[in-house]
């Protein structure tokens, strides 16, 4: 039996029209496909030591990684050997700009395609020069935080608190005596977290200006149920016919 579909003009204008549409979504589909892909192939790790002129590491120096939109891909902080590892970068090294900062140095910036040694597992070192004065360095900057129970207004005695750049945390520090100060502050915004236990979560925005010093108090809430005001309820039971 044969089949014969009859398409005159006007349903022809709409099938081109959903066929071109069916054509554009696969297209779509290819090309985030091929955008999100995770192919492991195509990443590569950035091994890397800070060092200073004497050629001595450089401890929690911040190295960065961007993209051509300025976004962050991704961050690290040196160890006592002034060694940092960025991991699962693209190949296209052209694309991605390394920056380094640390208190009392100028920033690094370069272009990753620099080291082209990183593409077959080498270790490169980055020489970080000192600061000549201080408009060549934005890291001077100093956080006093104290933190207080909102209803009591005294002093939290312990706890943590987070300190976050880039959506990548970069500091912790511990309450002492409701106090926490944070040092070699470089110039940006960033996100602070305070963890105690029985309370609620705080986290808010902090904006860092060029080697400035701030104080800044914050009232942090305990959480439902955990008031130390707890009273004994006595229920006695008896027989209101006796």
């Amino acid at each position: 039996m044969n089949v014969t579909f009859i398409i005159n003009g006007e349903n022809m204008k709409i099938f081109t029209k959903l066929l071109l549409a069916v054509m554009l979504a696969m297209l779509l589909i290819v090309v985030a496909c091929d955008k999100n892909s995770s192919d492991p192939n195509n990443l590569i790790d950035i091994d890397g030591i800070i060092e200073n002129a004497a050629g001595e590491p450089i401890i929690e120096a911040l190295i960065e990684a961007f993209d051509l939109d300025d976004e962050l891909i991704i961050s690290d902080l040196t160890d006592d050997e002034g060694y940092f590892k960025l991991e699962k970068l693209p190949e296209t090294l052209e694309d991605i700009e390394l920056v380094v900062s640390k208190a009392g140095y100028q920033t690094f910036r370069a272009s990753a395609s620099e080291y082209n040694n990183v593409k077959n597992g080498s270790v490169f070192s980055i020489l970080l020069e000192e600061a000549n004065n201080e408009e060549d360095s934005c890291c001077e900057g100093k956080l006093y935080l104290t933190i207080k129970d909102k209803d009591s207004e005294e002093k939290v005695t312990n706890g943590k608190v987070y300190l976050y750049l880039n959506d990548s945390k970069i500091r912790k520090a511990e309450i002492s005596d409701g106090l926490v100060v944070f040092e070699e502050l470089c110039e940006g915004d960033y996100w602070i977290t305070i963890s105690v236990e029985g309370y609620e979560e705080y986290g808010f925005r902090y904006e860092q200006s060029c080697n400035v010093e701030n104080e800044k108090e914050v009232m942090i809430s305990k959480k439902s149920g955990e008031d130390d005001c707890c009273g004994v309820i006595t229920i006695c039971a008896y027989d209101r016919y006796e």
